[in-house]
């Protein structure tokens, strides 16, 4: 360093100079400031977004479950142990797909029947096929079986990102789940 010349003072961009100066600076620091709340907020919301998603598709097939044993088709039903199976089965999906809507609303959403009840005719031909075939009740507990199986995946997916109460929700359903193929198997 050279004695001579006086030291520049790093911060006296922002302490002295002029207005116009200190004007470009804050725009600038302002400008940053958006940009990362931008970023921020974009990446907050895109993951509530798909937790959102996630929950969505649970209560679809909480419905699709709650649809395929309805009366309509259990009518048809032989076996008590099926009838039984997909009773119970009935019951646990109408009740965590209360749950499953709170948590949604909570998260904002506004859910509405047509988003939820979404049919799934591949489901209606898994059954019609077994009524033609004479082996209904086998094809109404291999529907359940799957459809079960696929919303206990969903629900595994979903109890990751969530909060402490979807998380309670989500385990309550998840434990039905498991008594319900318990329950399924012990039956066989």
């Amino acid at each position: 360093m050279d004695p001579q010349k006086p030291q520049k003072d790093p911060m006296a961009f922002f302490t002295g100079g002029s207005m116009v100066k200190k004007a470009v600076a804050a725009v600038v620091g302002l400008i940053v400031l958006i940009i990362l709340y931008s970023f921020v907020s974009g990446f907050l919301n895109g993951a509530s977004n798909d937790q959102i998603n996630r929950l969505l598709g649970i209560a679809q097939t909480e419905s699709e479950i709650v649809r395929i044993t309805g009366s309509g088709n259990t009518n048809k039903l032989t076996s008590r142990d099926v009838i039984n199976y997909a009773t119970t089965a009935k019951m646990s999906a109408e009740s965590s797909r209360h749950g499953i809507i709170s948590v949604l609303t909570a998260r904002g959403k506004t859910v509405k029947t047509s988003d939820i009840n979404v049919i799934n005719l591949a489901d209606d031909a898994t059954l019609k096929q077994g009524e033609e075939n004479g082996r209904y009740d086998q094809a109404m507990k291999q529907l359940l079986d799957k459809l079960l199986a696929g919303y206990q995946r969903q629900l595994a997916a979903a109890y990751g990102p969530g909060t402490p109460n979807e998380k309670q929700v989500i385990l309550s359903a998840n434990d039905q789940v498991n008594l319900l193929l318990g329950k399924k198997q012990a039956s066989q």
